[in-house]
């Protein structure tokens, strides 16, 4: 549960976006809080070990499975036929290999200071185009094998989401 509170270690946040014409749309908010690595503690050393190796574990299991490959220009395509449409700033899904309700993805780092005024941009933990493809990933990952996407499917809510950075 986070808080707005001044003394808190979460940050609200927003990602909106604001056409040509000056018209803002705010697209979702919520609180954010940043944990940085820190030292190790003994004490629990076993479980955050335990864990990173269950992560690597299911990613290497995912890589390694076979899953066939998509052509992400036409995953592209087929979510625009169903309403959801990226422009090319936030169409970096480069690789994608689905199974039944199961995906592993590849995304590249846009480079999104030129689209911004004045070529500025503020630096970011996780840039938002980036976590807007960490989102996309679910789309493939919660649709069946071998069906066509007949309606948008966006999480509404997310409870809790773990990035790690991990050498694969």
């Amino acid at each position: 549960m986070g808080t707005r509170l001044s003394t808190s270690h979460w940050t609200e946040f927003t990602i909106s976006c604001r056409t040509v014409q000056g018209v803002w749309t705010q697209h979702c908010s919520g609180l954010v809080a940043v944990r940085y690595k820190v030292e190790a503690n003994d004490n629990f050393s076993d479980e955050k070990q335990a864990e990173i190796k269950r992560h690597r574990a299911e990613y290497r299991r995912l890589v390694d499975a076979g899953l066939p490959v998509e052509d992400p220009k036409q995953i592209y395509a087929t979510m625009g036929e169903v309403g959801l449409q990226w422009g090319p700033t936030f169409t970096t899904l480069i690789a994608i290999n689905s199974g039944d309700y199961e995906a592993h993805c590849v995304l590249e780092v846009p480079e999104t200071k030129k689209w911004m005024p004045e070529g500025f941009e503020y630096p970011h933990t996780i840039h938002p185009a980036c976590l807007d493809s960490v989102i996309q990933m679910t789309i493939p990952a919660s649709t069946p094998m071998n069906t066509p996407l007949e309606k948008a499917k966006i999480p509404r809510f997310i409870e809790s989401f773990y990035i790690v950075s991990f050498p694969v």
